[in-house]
Formats: C-alpha cells, sequence, structure tokens
C-alpha cells in the first residue's frame, strides 16, 4: 500500500461542510416536491375544470370528470419535475456519501500509517537501547542514573566495583550517603541546581567513601535528562577514579619538596613563576610569595660580557634542554646555576626546570683548571717525550709539546703505534705485559730506537690511573741519540783500535811473503812455453794471491786512521761520483731488474770527506742494497742528499725484507756478514764506517722488517780541521 502524504488526505472539517451542504440539497429537493404536490393537489381540480369546459364547448356535448383521474394526470405531468428534484437530490446524496466514505477510509489509513510507525519507532528505540545498555553496563568508567529525588534507579558494574560493594548492597545506599563530608554540601549544591533548571551539566572533583572506609578520588560529570514538558526525568552520572591521578600528583610533590635542587614551572609566554620547591626559595634566598610574583627576567644577573655563559632569559627559548646560567640571590650576589628544562603546551606553554646551584662546583673546576694549566705548561718545558694512551684501544689520551714537535699534532683518538711508529697493527714490542696485570705500579725502564725518526730514547713506563678512573700507559721518553752514537762510537772505535793494530801486524807479515810468492809465479809463468802443462796452475795461483794481497791492502786501509789523505784538501759536487758509481753498477742494475731513483740537492760542496772514499762507501751500500733485493719480486732504490748548515746527508733506501733487529747492532763489525759463505768479506760496512767516523760523521740504519731498509751517512760538509 502507497503510503499517502498529509496533502492528500481530506480535512475533517470540509467533508462535514460537505455532508451539511448535501442534507440541506436534499431537505430543499424534498420541500420543493411537497410544494409541488400541494399547489397541484390545490390548482389542477381548477385547471381540469376549465379545459373540460373548453372541452365541452368544443365538443357540443357533456364531459364527465373524475378528480382523482385528474391528479393523477397532473402527477404525470409534472413528473418530469420530480424526477429532476429526486435525481438531483440522489446525485448530491452519493457525492455526499463518497466524500464521507473518502474520509473515513482516509482516517483509517492514517491511523493504519501511524501505528506503523509507531511499531518501527519502538523498534528502532529498542534496537538503539542495546547497544546503550551495554556501554552503560560494560564502560570503562563508573556510570548510574540518579532519579530526582536523589535515589538509585539504575548503576553499572564499573561503579560497584570502584565501590568495593555489592549490587544488592548499593541499592540500598542513598548516594549522598557515599561523598565524603567534606564534599557533600557542594555536592548537594550542584544536584540542586540540576533539579530547579539552572543548570544542565556540571563537572568537579569529590571523594567517595568505599565500603572499606577508604577515600576514593573521583571526577563527576552530572547531566540533567529532561521530559518533553521540561520536567527533570533522571541525572546522568559518570564518574572517574582519579586514585591513580592523584597518586602520581602526590609522589610529584614528595619528590619535587624532598629535592635538594631548585624546582618551578614557567610560563613560556611571559616568564611569570608558578610554582616553586623550597630548594629553590633556600637556594634564592625569597620567600614564596615572594618568588611567585616575580618573573625569571628578574632573577637573571648582571653577566659580564667577557663571561661566557647565558643569560637567565634563556629558559623561555630553551633551544637546549640543559644549560649552564647566573641568577641573582636575594642579598644580591650572584650564583652559577645549571637548569635542566622540559617544555610542555600545557595552558598556553609550561616549562619545568630544574636548578642546581653549581657555584661551589665552578670554583672547583677554575681551581683544577688552573692546577692542570701549570702541570701542562711544567710537562710541555720538559725536553722529554710524555704521552698518555689507553692500554686496551691503543688512543692517545694526552700529548705535551716535546711529542708534538717530534710527531706533529696527534688529536686524542688517534692510535699511539699510528703516530709513533707508523704502523697499522700494535708494536710487537709493546711494553705493556710489564706494567699491567701483576706488574701493575712498577715502572719499566728500557732503550728503543724509533723506526721512524732513528732516534734513540730511553723510556720510562707505567700505569697510571686517569681521573674517569680507568687505569692508562703513561711514558716518558728521554731522547738519548747523541749518547747513543758517542757510546757506540766509543765502543767501535775501541774494537777497531784494537783490531787496527791486529790486522796491521797480520798485514805487515803476511804483505812480504805474498810478494815473494808473487814474484816468483810470475818468473815461473815468463820461463815456461804457452803450450806448458802447469801454465794453467800458475795462472791461479797467481790470481789468488793477488786476491790475499788486495784483502792485505784492505785490511792495511782498515787499520789507517787518517785514509782520507787530509792534504790537498778541496770542495767537490757529490752528485758527479754518485752519477759514477750507478754506472758502475748499471750492469747488474739492469740485470737484477731493479729501479733505482735519485733526487739531489743542487749546489752541494763538499770538502770533510774526499771522492774516493765517498765512492767506496757509496758502492759498500748500494752492493748491500741489491744483495738484499735479491729475493724481492718488486725492487726499488732510492738514492737522495740532503744538505743543512753544517751537515751532508747521504740516504740510500730499498724496498728489501729488512735486517733483524737482534742483527742491526752487529752489522758494522768487521767479518760480521749475514751473505751466503763466498759471498761476502764482512768489511764493507765496518769500512765505510770507519771512513765516515775518520771525519767525525756517522752512519744511521732505519730498518723494518718486512718494509725495507734505509742507510743514512751524515758528515759534515767542512773539514773538521777547517
Amino acid at each position: 500500500m502507497q503510503t499517502q502524504t498529509p496533502n492528500q488526505l481530506i480535512p475533517r472539517y470540509l467533508a462535514r461542510r460537505w455532508l451539511l451542504g448535501t442534507l440541506i440539497v436534499l431537505l430543499l429537493s424534498l420541500a420543493t416536491l411537497y410544494t409541488a404536490h400541494l399547489w397541484i393537489r390545490q390548482n389542477a381540480p381548477d385547471q381540469v375544470q376549465a379545459l373540460a369546459e373548453i372541452a365541452e364547448l368544443r365538443a357540443e356535448q357533456p364531459v364527465r370528470i373524475d378528480r382523482d383521474e385528474i391528479l393523477v394526470a397532473a402527477h404525470s405531468e409534472y413528473w418530469w419535475l420530480a424526477s429532476v428534484g429526486l435525481l438531483l437530490v440522489l446525485v448530491t446524496l452519493l457525492a455526499a456519501l463518497t466524500l464521507w466514505w473518502r474520509y473515513v477510509s482516509n482516517e483509517i489509513q492514517a491511523q493504519f500509517l501511524d501505528e506503523r510507525r509507531r511499531r518501527k519507532m519502538s523498534e528502532a528505540l529498542r534496537q538503539s537501547e542495546i547497544p546503550l545498555a551495554t556501554f552503560f553496563k560494560e564502560s570503562s568508567i563508573g556510570m548510574a542514573i540518579v532519579s530526582p529525588d536523589g535515589h538509585w534507579v539504575r548503576f553499572n558494574r564499573k561503579l560497584i566495583d570502584m565501590l568495593g560493594y555489592r549490587a544488592s548492597e548499593l541499592e540500598l545506599i542513598n548516594p549522598a550517603a557515599l561523598i565524603h563530608p567534606d564534599d557533600l554540601a557542594t555536592n548537594q549544591a550542584r544536584f540542586e541546581e540540576l533539579r530547579s533548571g539552572d543548570r544542565d551539566f556540571h563537572r568537579l572533583d569529590a571523594r567517595l567513601i568505599r565500603k572499606d572506609s577508604e577515600c576514593l578520588h573521583v571526577q563527576q560529570t552530572m547531566q540533567a535528562v529532561h521530559r518533553a514538558n521540561g520536567d527533570l526525568d533522571f541525572v546522568l552520572l559518570q564518574i572517574t577514579d582519579l586514585s591513580d591521578r592523584y597518586h602520581v600528583d602526590a609522589l610529584y610533590t614528595a619528590l619535587v619538596d624532598s629535592s635538594i635542587d631548585g624546582f618551578c614551572v614557567v610560563d613560556s609566554r611571559n616568564g611569570r613563576l608558578l610554582e616553586i620547591n623550597a630548594a629553590y626559595c633556600r637556594m634564592l634566598g625569597w620567600s614564596r610569595p615572594e618568588l611567585l610574583n616575580m618573573t625569571i627576567f628578574d632573577l637573571a644577573a648582571v653577566i659580564p660580557a667577557s663571561e661566557n655563559v647565558n643569560d637567565g632569559g634563556s629558559i623561555i627559548t630553551p633551544d637546549s634542554t640543559r644549560f649552564e646560567t647566573c641568577q641573582r640571590t636575594k642579598d644580591g650576589e650572584t650564583i652559577n646555576v645549571e637548569i635542566s628544562t622540559n617544555v610542555s603546551d600545557f595552558a598556553g606553554g609550561r616549562i619545568y626546570a630544574f636548578v642546581r646551584d653549581i657555584t661551589e662546583r665552578k670554583r672547583i673546576e677554575t681551581t683544577l683548571a688552573e692546577e692542570r694549566e701549570q702541570l701542562n705548561s711544567l710537562f710541555d718545558g720538559v725536553d722529554a717525550v710524555i704521552y698518555v694512551a689507553d692500554p686496551e684501544t691503543y688512543e692517545l689520551i694526552y700529548v705535551n709539546e716535546a711529542f708534538r714537535r717530534r710527531w706533529g699534532s696527534s688529536p686524542p683518538g688517534q692510535k699511539c703505534y699510528q703516530a709513533l711508529q707508523n704502523r697499522d697493527s700494535p708494536c710487537p714490542f709493546c711494553t705493556n705485559q710489564y706494567i699491567f696485570g701483576e706488574h701493575l705500579g712498577t715502572t719499566h725502564v728500557w732503550d728503543f730506537q724509533n723506526e721512524v725518526t732513528g732516534f734513540w730514547f730511553r723510556c720510562a713506563d707505567k700505569a697510571i690511573r686517569w681521573p674517569d678512573g680507568r687505569w692508562v700507559r703513561f711514558e716518558l721518553a728521554l731522547d738519548i741519540t747523541e749518547q747513543k752514537l758517542v757510546s757506540d762510537q766509543r765502543a767501535q772505535l775501541e774494537k777497531f783500535g784494537a783490531l787496527g793494530r791486529l790486522t796491521a801486524g797480520i798485514a805487515h807479515e803476511l804483505n812480504n811473503p805474498l810478494m815473494g810468492i808473487i814474484n816468483g809465479v810470475q818468473f815461473c809463468l815468463e820461463s815456461l812455453e804457452p803450450e806448458h802443462e802447469c801454465l794453467e796452475v800458475l795462472s791461479d795461483t797467481e790470481h789468488a794471491t793477488r786476491r790475499c794481497i788486495n784483502i792485505v791492502q784492505n785490511l792495511l786501509a782498515f787499520s789507517h786512521s787518517s785514509p782520507n789523505g787530509r792534504q790537498d784538501r778541496v770542495g767537490w759536487d757529490p752528485v758527479p761520483v754518485i752519477e759514477r758509481v750507478l754506472r758502475l753498477l748499471d750492469y747488474r742494475i739492469q740485470k737484477e731488474n731493479v729501479e733505482v731513483t735519485t733526487s739531489f740537492t743542487p749546489s752541494l760542496c763538499l770538502d770533510s770527506l774526499q771522492p774516493e772514499p765517498f765512492e767506496q762507501v757509496l758502492i759498500n751500500l748500494l752492493s748491500n742494497a741489491l744483495d738484499a733485493l735479491a729475493d724481492s719480486v718488486v725492487k726499488k732504490i732510492h738514492i737522495s742528499t740532503l744538505e743543512s748548515a753544517e751537515n751532508f746527508e747521504l740516504h740510500v733506501a730499498d724496498n728489501g725484507p729488512g735486517i733483524d733487529p737482534q742483527q742491526r747492532d752487529r752489522i758494522f763489525d768487521p767479518f760480521y756478514t749475514t751473505k751466503p759463505t763466498g759471498k761476502g768479506t764482512g768489511l764493507g760496512l765496518s769500512t765505510s764506517w770507519s771512513l765516515v767516523t775518520a771525519v767525525q760523521g756517522h752512519i744511521e740504519v732505519l730498518s723494518r722488517e718486512g718494509r725495507g731498509t734505509t742507510m743514512i751517512i751524515k758528515i759534515p760538509i767542512k773539514s773538521p780541521e777547517v
């Protein structure tokens, strides 16, 4: 059935008017018919009589007239009028009945639609009440419905759990009896405002009394619900448990009040102090009311421009959460404070700050800084190298000025073996094992030659405790290079002196017999025929004898104290001599596929060591370098010269296997060699050392196993006599 709108339904007053009009028309029609009937009965006989007389005159004979027949005839003659009236009455009646039936059917239909709509609304209301009832029952906060007279209508499970009662017990208790006496008057006043209609909503904090007599802090929300006529139907209560919040607030208050540091809450918009604790009052000397009437700017101390601190107002825009500044006390003094802040957007912006008085700490830090500066000045004034390193990570923690002069600026964090020895891993000779563990507290003293610079140091190592509590390696290294050279030279000179005297005697005693032998051999060679069978043997004898004579001459040269020919000494350029030696050894260099590079200092003029001994020294060094590269895949030799104001240096470096540290101290000993038997005599380096030290020069050896060897010849540019 299609639902009709109210505009399609005929109004009741219109139906009533139509029905009343129909009745009036019907009554008028009946009255007209009756009037016509009366008129016929009164006027028809006279008219009939007149017509009869006219008919008699025309017929010229008497006519009999029946009154009833005349009435019937009259009525039949006027029947059309009666029929029209009756038809009008019937049509009017039919229209009235149709209108009335439509009204009645519309009323029935409207009642049906209203009933169906009412049932649908009832069902929808019932369906909507299901989740509402579920929400009410299962809500995470306490909820209750209270009648206007203040009694329970309904409450949920959460409220029962909050108060600790059973449902049957809570139904018998008046809600007002559960309110703390101190909050009862305020609560009842708010409830009366809801009953009177002055307010529809209230929210307030209150305390409820649980069954176990414990006080429960809650937030009550009261909402008035009215009937259609405006009367109060019930009050909906929503009760939120604030026990955790009050517990946190109490803990917060206890922590803040018991803190030894000052605490304050600042309005970030204007810097006004909103809350402070007792420690902050004691720190600044102001009372609580005085501070609450001040801003953080009022506490800012006047800081000299030379002091690098923040002003007190920086707390208003805290870019950092922790900083140091100065504040002013009530008696006008300035104290150093450390402020830790946290920012909140609550209520337009709040800054929570803990303030610690660090005046005493600053004084101690200043004293320590001065003492540290004095200690650094003391360490920097010492010529000995001092450094501190972590034994676990090998990172440098501290170096003094002497360290920086020798190895450059080494920032904290650089490995000690990288800065000192140019190594990629810890040194195998590290002495940590002698100063840590069971040796903790002992000092280990040892001599060491640096692999990079070649300088000798006497080192004193000890484990000390650093200010951060860890044990670190402390080393003080004194440069003993000069002492070492003098000591080595003295020992070498004593050794060579004794050996020289011995070899001079032996050479002198051997020289005469060898000359006799060579003369006899030469005589025999000249006397024999070219095809004689002894000729080959005599030739070999001559060669061996000459070799013995060369050895004797080397021994004599080694034993001479002045092999340099000091008379007629003139200045000369060593570069051409070096180039001549390279040409002499070029065949071997090319044959063994050795790459030789050079870098010379121009315009040298050397007169202390003459070209012949210089050439002999260079040949010995290059020969040793070539022998050292025999087993290398990539063979490189670099020859360079350096000149200072007083000394000339010749560097011969190779990338061979290096020299064993245990053999390094013996390489200048006569007849000491590491070469296979028959390949070396052990006199090359000892002779070179003798020639160089004769002009007050010395030879340094820089070598690292697997990294090559560099021989450094240092001789005075001018003769010592000059």
